[in-house]
């Protein structure tokens, strides 16, 4: 089964660390489009100029894909893995867009999540699977659900750098505190007792409040399913220290499929 595969493959290949850029040159010249095209206050993207200027982008995901090699990559370190992964799901995701701008949403793109299109190391992969069997269940990595990128106004904003090894806990702990200083994703009414949330974490309850698969919740009840959410945002949210031990009214915001790009994209 493939997606069993993907997790053994990724078990097998764990080690110490080197560069996270083998090809420097290549990585240096993605985080320059980076800089360049995303809108650092809102991670907002301008596809219609990325367009006219990919080769950078296709060369870092051609690397990603063609030039990594099983060797290189078990020489890596945890962090240097996981900024591997994220780096090229992202870059992955605006390359879709590219490839069939101009879109209003990525949902448009028939497939994007699950073809098996993308090969790694000589494993099929879809994006998916990235994010699920490799990114959350072998790594167990909270934070890539406020670093992977959907190409919508309601995900997580894309970070204007590549994420690497040796400063992957702070981009993530400024990944998590920039997602839920937004309103749309964290907003507690005190008068009115209600706490609205970001959908992404009711679609990954089971991440935010069970341990990233450590441990089932389908078998708690909804007070300790919230007790645990309020747990978790109180450590975790800056804005989590205004919920006290009264148990709110948790909704949830309609998610924005729109896509996420910059005021300056009129296409």
């Amino acid at each position: 089964m493939m997606w069993f595969r993907v997790i053994s493959f990724v078990l097998l290949v764990t080690g110490c660390a080197v560069s996270a850029e083998p090809d420097r040159e290549v990585a240096k010249a993605y985080d320059k489009s980076l800089r360049m095209y995303v809108e650092e206050a809102t991670g907002f993207v301008d596809y219609f100029s990325w367009g006219k200027d990919r080769a950078a982008l296709d060369a870092y995901v051609k690397w990603g894909i063609q030039s990594l090699t099983i060797k290189i990559y078990s020489e890596w370190s945890r962090s240097e893995k996981i900024s591997f992964w994220i780096n090229l799901y992202n870059a992955l995701t605006i390359q879709a867009i590219l490839d069939h701008y101009p879109v209003g949403s990525i949902r448009e793109i028939e497939g994007v999540w699950d073809k098996k299109s993308i090969g790694v190391m000589g494993n099929p992969l879809s994006l998916n699977e990235i994010e699920h069997a490799i990114l959350r269940k072998e790594f167990k990595e909270l934070r890539v659900h406020y670093a992977l990128v959907c190409a919508a106004k309601s995900c997580p904003p894309l970070r204007s750098e590549l994420y690497t090894g040796d400063q992957l806990e702070d981009q993530l702990r400024d990944q998590q505190e920039r997602f839920f200083s937004k309103k749309k994703n964290f907003h507690f009414d005190a008068n009115a007792g209600v706490l609205t949330l970001s959908a992404l974490l009711d679609w990954y309850e089971n991440d935010f409040i069970g341990g990233l698969i450590n441990a089932s919740v389908s078998e708690w009840s909804d007070e300790m399913k919230k007790k645990s959410l309020i747990l978790y945002l109180r450590k975790n949210a800056l804005k989590g220290r205004e919920l006290d031990d009264t148990l709110p009214e948790i909704r949830y915001a309609d998610y924005d499929w729109t896509l996420n790009k910059t005021e300056t994209d009129s296409h």
